[in-house]
């Protein structure tokens, strides 16, 4: 699923990276959020076969410290994932 062409052109220690998230299995990650691996998996796909992807987390949406109207950066604090 990884954009392979996109990482070798961006990415440096990619395999470093890789090796450090060793612990972190998905046996590790349903058991930690709660949720099958089944799920985790269809989320994952979702994600890789969406147009575009927006993650954000920590506070809330209505604790944004700033916000800048695109293209400019932003910074915000919220706990949600939008797939597109």
């Amino acid at each position: 699923m990884a954009n392979t062409k996109f990482l070798d052109q961006w990415v440096n220690g990619l395999e470093e990276y890789k090796k450090s998230l060793a612990p972190f299995t998905m046996e590790f990650a349903a058991r930690t959020c709660g949720l099958s691996e089944d799920t985790l998996k269809k989320v994952a796909h979702m994600i890789a076969e969406a147009g575009g992807v927006c993650v954000l987390w920590a506070m809330g949406i209505t604790s944004t410290a700033w916000v800048l109207m695109p293209p400019r950066p932003f910074r915000t604090c919220c706990s949600s994932l939008a797939i597109t």
